[in-house]
């Protein structure tokens, strides 16, 4: 299969997955479960950042528009992250591996280095979705255990589904 079709493919598995969660798991409202760093994360590196940031727009206004969220949450929050995971994965995995790789090898990382990578990554994509969330409407000791509480989870469940799933795939 040629990368723009496992590109669509995982695009339509993790929005079908992420709106099932969004409109019949009610979790509470300390912990907002996404997929959308998953899908952003899962990108061939060295993609251009406009290709990434357009592919994470459009994923985040298609969620958006399908639950019942505000519009535009999910996509701003996947603008930004699309702009930084390049430098985030430059910054925390080894140089030498990302100048040799065009998808992320999960044999040659680390367990710690790409924790550190998928943190980080889906803790940019919370803040601004939390923040432009409630700015207004909540305390900020509700804005710090929302953030804490869904990045522990989010990253428990991305690098799970990275390691058990998609490791043969994006290898």
């Amino acid at each position: 299969m040629n990368k723009t079709r496992e590109i669509v493919f995982t695009y339509i598995l993790i929005f079908l997955a992420q709106v099932v969660i969004n409109e019949f798991l009610n979790i509470g409202s300390y912990l907002y479960l996404c997929l959308i760093p998953l899908a952003i994360i899962v990108l061939p590196i060295g993609m251009p950042t406009w290709k990434m940031m357009l592919y994470g727009f459009a994923l985040g206004l298609v969620i958006d528009a399908t639950t019942d969220g505000v519009l535009g949450l999910n996509a701003s929050a996947a603008v930004l992250l699309s702009s930084l995971r390049d430098i985030f994965y430059s910054l925390l995995v080894n140089k030498e591996q990302s100048d040799k790789a065009r998808v992320i090898q999960l044999k040659n990382i680390s367990i710690g280095k790409f924790a550190g990578y998928v943190i980080t990554c889906i803790l940019s994509f919370l803040i601004v979705y939390i923040l432009l969330d409630g700015i207004q409407l909540r305390s900020f000791g509700f804005f710090i255990s929302k953030l804490l509480v869904s990045l522990i989870v989010n990253a428990i469940v991305t690098i799970a589904v990275c390691y058990l799933v998609l490791n043969r795939r994006i290898d």
